[in-house]
């Protein structure tokens, strides 16, 4: 199965010059939603070393990384817009195409030295691949909770 088959994109959005990758196409398929969740769960499988916590980033990643703690029984850590968590958080901002944005993790809620994996919808687009790389700078450099962390995303995947 070809999940891009799955995957709506809309051309100028949310302004001209960004591509939109619509994953509700994706989500709203049963068979792909199960086929995507199945090929991320062998990767991570097949990853050597053992994963201590998922880090799920807002919003989209929420959907792939919950269902994926759920199947898998590892706790997911939810990576979020500015202003959607009570203090005390740890921020990093980054820039976008169209602006400067923030993302926050709650302190009350790292854990010390411990494997994450990054689950990232948004490696397709130019605009929040850059949350994903604030992302992982943020745990690698301003929350110091990760030991080792690696990157996942559903759209990497291809037949």
């Amino acid at each position: 199965m070809n999940l891009k088959d799955y995957i709506r994109e809309i051309p100028d959005y949310p302004q001209k010059g960004v591509s939109f990758k619509d994953i509700s196409t994706l989500v709203s398929n049963i068979d792909a939603f199960k086929y995507c969740l199945n090929e991320m769960s062998k990767y991570i499988f097949n990853i050597p070393k053992d994963i201590d916590y998922f880090a799920s980033i807002d919003a989209r990643g929420f959907i792939f990384g919950s269902a994926l703690s759920d199947r898998l029984s590892i706790p997911n850590i939810l990576i979020r817009k500015k202003g959607k968590l009570p203090p005390p958080v740890i921020s990093q901002l980054y820039d976008l195409e169209y602006g400067k944005s923030e993302i926050q993790v709650s302190k009350s809620i790292l854990p010390e030295n411990k494997n994450i994996l990054i689950i990232g919808v948004d490696c397709l687009s130019k605009i929040t691949n850059m949350t994903d790389r604030s992302t992982c700078i943020l745990f690698a450099d301003g929350a110091g909770a990760a030991d080792d962390y690696s990157f996942i995303s559903p759209l990497f995947h291809e037949e």
